[in-house]
């Protein structure tokens, strides 16, 4: 059982790296273009993100994502989604792993922590 955990986070590490090196120049282009048109400011980050949540297949949401990882690092570990972002509301999802439950197979109160501690630094 160990083993299918380790090759399900390999399998989910080897995806999110595809996505982001594949998303990332799209992702970019997107950015370009909606500062371009005036819809986006780099000083006003939820306009950034409605940006990179335009990209097709969801790759923007993951180089969105990579990219609020580099700045927390900790809180990367539960591998956040941004969902909603915007001047009233920030929200933040995270899949249900089994490396992120205690031994009494629930929700580890540390990944409980790291999600609202990243959710609260976007507001």
């Amino acid at each position: 059982k160990k083993m299918s955990v380790v090759l399900a986070y390999l399998e989910e590490l080897l995806l999110d790296l595809l996505c982001f090196l594949v998303g990332l120049p799209i992702s970019i282009g997107f950015l370009i273009t909606a500062v371009v048109s005036k819809k986006a400011t780099l000083a006003d980050l939820p306009s950034v993100f409605r940006a990179f949540h335009s990209v097709p297949l969801g790759l923007g949401d993951r180089v969105m994502t990579k990219v609020i990882g580099y700045t927390n690092p900790y809180g990367s570990s539960i591998s956040p989604r941004v969902a909603v972002w915007n001047k009233r509301q920030v929200v933040v999802t995270m899949k249900d792993r089994p490396w992120l439950r205690n031994p009494f197979r629930c929700l580890h109160a540390v990944a409980l922590t790291n999600l609202a501690e990243g959710a609260s630094g976007l507001v």
